[in-house]
């Protein structure tokens, strides 16, 4: 604590931490949060009909009517990787998220153009991107990442009204990528019930916390512990009645 002491800190906060990095730092006076997202597991899938195949065949169907929605809008859809990313993909990207948060929040976007620009001049060979043209111009698109056996899913654009065109972009097509790379875990952002019904396990995730004010401390530790009982039932709840078959 000797760097925040120096600093004058009055807290420390790590997030998306695994279990045994949450038991380091509990022993050093951490306090745990647990929380929960929702994601998707590849159970050994040689295709996305084996994925479909693991679905109740309620959702099965609802995911086949959704892409055939899509098809039928008659766009144009990439996915891209590496070196198929070009500046004008990622200038593209930068517009329509731009804009879909502005339209969400009502605020300029935190994310800038230049964090765009150095994605194409130094992450590039992380980065995979799912892009959709009309014939004119790109109108709307995903940016994700990968790390090892992992994809996260992370932002999204489009400029206009696209029925499903989201789940395709966020979603499906992604879930074909996973599956065609041998992707172990794709984690497709927080929040999203919708994930749920579409085969995304619910998980827990934790962060690690210490408050420097011992009396603000105990109060928190206090609500994490209740809290952390009200997720895991959360949790419970939701994977008793998922829509995955195993």
């Amino acid at each position: 604590f000797s760097w925040s002491d120096e600093r004058g800190l009055s807290s420390l906060h790590f997030l998306f931490l695994k279990e045994e990095e949450c038991a380091f730092l509990e022993s050093r006076g951490f306090s745990k949060r647990t929380h929960y997202q929702f994601h998707w597991k590849n159970n050994h899938y040689q295709s996305f009909e084996d994925y479909l195949e693991d679905l109740q065949h309620k959702r099965k169907n609802q995911i086949l009517r959704e892409r055939r929605r899509v098809a039928a809008l008659g766009l144009k859809i990439h996915l891209l990787q590496g070196d198929q990313i070009q500046k004008e993909h990622l200038e593209a990207m930068w517009h329509l998220s731009a804009r879909v948060f502005i339209q969400k929040s009502g605020d300029f976007p935190y994310l800038t153009e230049s964090f765009f620009q150095n994605i194409y001049q130094n992450f590039r060979h992380r980065t995979v991107m799912v892009m959709v043209h009309d014939g004119e111009s790109w109108v709307a698109g995903s940016i994700n990442f990968t790390k090892g056996k992992n994809l996260y899913g992370r932002y999204w654009g489009v400029a206009g009204d696209y029925p499903f065109l989201h789940f395709e972009c966020c979603f499906y097509r992604l879930i074909e990528y996973a599956i065609e790379n041998k992707i172990e875990l794709f984690e497709a952002g927080a929040q999203g019930e919708q994930k749920f019904f579409r085969g995304f396990g619910t998980c827990s995730t934790y962060s690690m916390h210490w408050i420097r004010d011992p009396v603000l401390r105990q109060a928190i530790d206090a609500f994490l512990k209740e809290e952390s009982k009200q997720v895991q039932r959360l949790i419970s709840d939701y994977n008793a009645i998922s829509p995955l078959k195993r």
